[in-house]
């Protein structure tokens, strides 16, 4: 396999299968953590799907610590 056809494959994963697992990964979380948290899992799927990097990125550091504290003391 060529350098370029691993960077290829790279790039998918990182554009496509990473964002999907975020996606599903929202989807899973209880909806009353959602509004405990006083998030919208909704706005975050546009955000993970509109900025795929980016979104997952402040996804993890922002949305899902904060849903996932209300989802441990529910």
């Amino acid at each position: 396999m060529h350098p370029r056809e691993v960077a290829i494959i790279g790039a998918l994963v990182l554009v496509v299968l990473v964002p999907w697992l975020a996606v599903r990964d929202i989807r899973r979380q209880p909806k009353g953590a959602w509004r405990a948290a006083g998030r919208s899992g909704w706005a975050w799927v546009v955000v993970v799907v509109g900025f795929p990097l980016l979104g997952v990125a402040l996804y993890l550091r922002i949305a899902r610590p904060a849903v996932r504290r209300e989802v441990c003391s529910q």
